[in-house]
């Protein structure tokens, strides 16, 4: 599933799997008063026709202790 995408053959679609598939993972420091607007912008679309169909990311913030 995670190597996945689709395509058209013949004008039905069909199910793409690769041999490999690199999913890239996204660090950000994000201020507190950010945190929605950083998440607003991390969910979009997905090119069916490209895998990988999945997206990962990382948020931190900055901790009251640090």
């Amino acid at each position: 599933m995670l190597r996945t995408s689709f395509d058209f053959r013949d004008g039905l679609p069909i199910q793409r799997v690769h041999p490999a598939v690199k999913i890239p993972l996204t660090i950000e420091q994000v201020e507190k008063n950010e945190w929605n607007q950083q998440i607003q912008s991390f969910i979009r679309p997905f090119h069916l026709f490209k895998a990988p169909l999945m997206r990962v990311g990382l948020f931190r913030t900055q901790s009251e202790e640090d």
